[in-house]
């Protein structure tokens, strides 16, 4: 992957180097779990998920959007890679969600059997999801390179973790196989969902 920002000081070329490091070592580690999918038998909740556990530089004020993008692609390169490991027989649902403002809640997710039916129907006091307006597309104003076959939909978050706390808003895109959340988002509250989660 190459990125080439202008980088105008040498903090920001400093910064710029260790998120080029980081990037390397999570493709690596992404690489290997791609290599050893998540198969149904190995999920006893029939869900798996990893985190884009990069450093919170990533989300720093003075990081170049092009670090961003990079971070973006990279995830969802191994989602493909991940699908494509999994394979059609095992009816895997492989999906990125890729969380704003802050990509480090960004995660690579894969869901067997009934766990996808209810996982996007969020609408209780401390979560609320709901689709963004259809006009809106983080492929086209991040001008990012999506892989073959993968699906978008973009979801505004509203969460809190304590019934005391305020609503937080947020978005997250979702890329892979997402025939079927836009549904679920439409669809009554499911009961059952509680702060903390």
């Amino acid at each position: 992957m190459n990125i080439t920002p202008i980088l105008p000081s040498r903090p920001i070329a400093r910064k710029y180097r260790e998120a080029r490091r980081m990037l390397r070592y999570w493709e690596r580690q992404m690489t290997q779990a791609a290599a050893h999918p998540p198969l149904a038998a190995d999920c006893p909740r029939d869900y798996w998920h990893q985190r884009l556990a990069l450093s919170p530089a990533i989300d720093g004020r003075r990081t170049p959007q092009a670090v961003r993008r990079a971070a973006v692609e990279m995830f969802l390169q191994a989602a493909a890679k991940m699908r494509a490991a999994i394979g059609p027989e095992h009816q895997a649902r492989v999906l990125c969600g890729i969380t704003l403002p802050f990509l480090t809640s960004s995660d690579l997710s894969v869901m067997y059997g009934g766990y996808f039916e209810h996982f996007f129907n969020r609408k209780g006091s401390c979560q609320h999801w709901s689709v963004l307006p259809a006009g809106r597309s983080l492929q086209r104003e991040w001008q990012l390179s999506v892989p073959a076959g993968f699906g978008e939909i973009g979801i505004l978050t509203l969460t809190r973790w304590d019934e005391d706390e305020p609503l937080e808003a947020g978005e997250t895109w979702w890329f892979g196989d997402v025939d079927g959340i836009a549904e679920q988002l439409a669809s009554p509250a499911v009961a059952g969902r509680s702060c903390g989660i």
